[in-house]
């Protein structure tokens, strides 16, 4: 167990024992949508009624790129923040590779609850587990009565009568239609990263920008000009961020590069998180860098009127 005390929150492998009385919340949380959101409000209501901890079970790596060259809503990092702002106070986490691929549905389930003091499991109609997804709802049940444990099965949550899942979303942010997709997350999509140093072509030239490290297994969504907020030591800035690549300056790296307005103190190796917000517009080829710099003071005054 690993225990984050700036988060307030356990970390352990799935299948560690932890003897005090909980309530677990079974899912991928690739993202935390409206769908993951009456999961836990059902945990949180248990654990009040019932004098439980609230755990949840997810994944450490990326699943999807078993299947597929899929990438993450949110890494496993970015998850633990999410979880700690809803107060879940311990995560258990899985490695998905062969083996654990190869597990059937009762030893899935035999490590995850056996060693612990499990009172009570929330899932989605839909949640399934084990080799080929053989283990459903139905198998859940009769697990939980065979071994004294609550089962609380929510209904799917839908948003223009279809489905809200990661998947979606996902697909939304690849799209650009970011303030679609932030209507279904429980807090607008961002990017966490360190600030790296860039070539410092566009701070001398235009404006004084920053550049994140991301995890390569994170979804990006569509390039573009984003209004964003910058959070830096739990305070947020308003920021333009450019997504993707710099023609004007002959730049074709892709990237996320990010001017925080009113702000000039150093952020080098600072850990920082980017929220998007808004797509402006499309990233476009400027004769000039005055040009580029004319656009950008345009862009800048548009988020200061919003």
């Amino acid at each position: 167990m690993i225990r984050n005390e700036k988060l307030n929150i356990n970390i352990f492998n799935y299948d560690e024992s932890y003897d005090k009385p909980q309530v677990i919340c079974l899912g991928f949380f690739d993202c935390i949508h409206l769908g993951h959101l009456k999961l836990f409000n059902k945990a949180k209501l248990l654990s009040h009624l019932n004098n439980l901890e609230i755990s949840c079970f997810t994944f450490e790596n990326n699943p999807l790129s078993y299947f597929s060259d899929q990438k993450l809503v949110y890494t496993f990092e970015e998850r633990i923040v999410l979880f700690s702002s809803l107060n879940i106070n311990n995560v258990f986490k899985a490695y998905f590779d062969d083996k654990f691929l190869s597990l059937n549905k009762e030893d899935f389930l035999n490590n995850l609850c056996m060693n612990k003091n499990i009172k009570a499991i929330v899932c989605g109609e839909d949640y399934t587990f084990g080799y080929k997804k053989e283990g459903n709802v139905d198998y859940l049940k009769k697990y939980c009565i065979k071994n004294n444990i609550e089962l609380y099965i929510e209904d799917l949550k839908l948003s223009n009568n279809k489905k809200i899942s990661s998947k979606s979303i996902r697909n939304m942010l690849i799209d650009g239609e970011i303030e679609e997709a932030n209507k279904l997350l429980i807090s607008p999509y961002s990017a966490s990263g360190k600030v790296i140093s860039g070539k410092g072509i566009g701070s001398k030239k235009i404006y004084p920008t920053i550049n994140i490290q991301l995890n390569q297994e994170k979804v990006i969504i569509k390039p573009g000009v984003y209004y964003t907020l910058t959070c830096i030591d739990g305070v947020s800035f308003k920021s333009v961020t450019n997504v993707g690549t710099k023609p004007t300056l002959n730049d074709y790296s892709k990237n996320i590069e990010t001017y925080i307005l009113f702000y000039n103190k150093d952020l080098y190796n600072k850990e920082i998180t980017i929220k998007f917000i808004k797509r402006i517009r499309d990233i476009a080829k400027f004769n000039t860098i005055d040009e580029l710099k004319n656009q950008i003071s345009k862009d800048i005054d548009y988020v200061l009127t919003i």
